[in-house]
């Protein structure tokens, strides 16, 4: 049975440039996203330069039955996954309406564990496999009015290191990527745009998906993205969560 590399929020972003460096690589595709028309898409321009199987998913990952219908369409074909799904509320935790964040768990959190407890014995059993789960350098710091979205990517984080540990024997590779601000639809969807104080760490997506590729095949746990944004890590790391923490409050406030 071929091989293939499993993508969520494969639409746009991350999830995109993902798709198209392993593309670039001759790994067959399995996209899964939302938006079908941009699944349809972007699986026409790669089947016209790269010669790649690929199958696309229109899903809805906050729904449980849509993640288990894409899971059993895919189990024993996955030898890479990358849980790229996901999205940030900006504001006040209170004033977030629940279901949205309760939206917002269940895609950055259910659904990356489902599909990496899906996963996992496969890769285990061949004892060869690479998960690659997209955190943020917000998972290293509580997040004052995002505050639902940075604890999503602290148990991103988390977990990740956990099964790192867990699966490492077994020849299987995970690691958490941490990027900071990229230049992505994201700060659409929180309604909002980078601080100020945020534009200076700003990288583009490709460059983002380049070095976490790089850092998978180097089987690092945690895969900072960039100089600045590990220049920040270890600022945060001296100063503090108090002092950390405080500064993000400071400059997530500014947009409100």
């Amino acid at each position: 049975m071929k091989n293939y590399v499993l993508i969520t929020g494969a639409s746009s972003g991350l999830g995109t440039d993902f798709a198209r460096r392993y593309a670039q690589e001759g790994r067959n595709l399995i996209l899964v996203a939302r938006r079908g028309d941009r699944l349809e898409a972007l699986k026409a321009e790669i089947i016209a330069h790269y010669d790649v199987e690929i199958d696309i998913f229109q899903a809805d990952l906050s729904d449980e039955l849509e993640r288990i219908r894409v899971i059993d369409a895919c189990l024993g074909r996955v030898d890479i996954l990358v849980n790229n799904a996901g999205f940030g509320i900006g504001g006040s935790y209170e004033d977030s309406p629940y279901p949205k964040v309760q939206k917002m768990i269940d895609v950055n959190i259910a659904a990356l564990s489902e599909f990496c407890h899906a996963f996992i014995p496969g890769m285990k059993e061949n004892r060869h496999g690479t998960i690659i789960n997209i955190a943020s350098m917000a998972g290293f710091i509580a997040g004052p009015y995002m505050a639902a979205y940075y604890a999503s990517k602290a148990y991103v984080l988390s977990l990740s290191e956990a099964l790192h540990e867990e699966c490492l024997p077994f020849g299987v590779h995970v690691t958490a990527v941490c990027p900071g601000p990229t230049l992505t639809e994201f700060f659409q969807h929180t309604g909002s745009k980078p601080a100020a104080a945020q534009n200076v760490f700003l990288m583009m997506s490709d460059d983002v998906v380049r070095l976490a590729l790089r850092d998978a095949k180097r089987n690092k746990t945690i895969a900072v993205s960039g100089f600045r944004n590990k220049v920040l890590h270890v600022f945060m790391t001296l100063v503090g969560r108090r002092i950390a923490r405080k500064s993000v409050a400071r400059i997530q406030g500014s947009r409100e």
